[in-house]
């Protein structure tokens, strides 16, 4: 497992998704290496040449004190939409945790879409 660190710029963006105003990606890639997974096209925007989807992970840093809850009231959010939330090294690195303890307060709508069993 190729493991990185990237600055964030922002951690929580507008969504093209239907239904979904804003989507979180804490990590970028996934540990989880699905046969049938749908984001596996992101590796082209990734900078991560000669790697395999599900062989890196870069960890996402940025000051989560940053984010303001109240800005996404009455919204959808979704976490995540090309990586899994919680990922083994979510354990580890706690992104998913501190965005969510972040938003504490918010009265958007936050769905989690993961395989994961380490959801806590």
């Amino acid at each position: 497992m190729n493991i990185n660190y990237r600055e964030a710029k922002s951690i929580i963006t507008k969504s093209n998704i239907p239904d979904i105003d804003f989507v979180i990606n804490p990590y970028v890639g996934c540990q989880h290496s699905c046969i049938y997974c749908y984001a596996e096209f992101m590796i082209r925007f990734t900078g991560h040449k000669g790697d395999k989807w599900g062989e890196f992970l870069d960890i996402k840093t940025y000051d989560f004190d940053k984010i303001k809850p109240q800005r996404y009231d009455g919204k959808r959010i979704l976490l995540s939409s090309v990586t899994d939330p919680y990922t083994p090294l979510e354990l580890k690195y706690e992104n998913t945790r501190k965005i969510l303890e972040s938003l504490v307060g918010t009265k958007a709508e936050i769905s989690i879409l993961t395989k994961s069993k380490f959801v806590v």
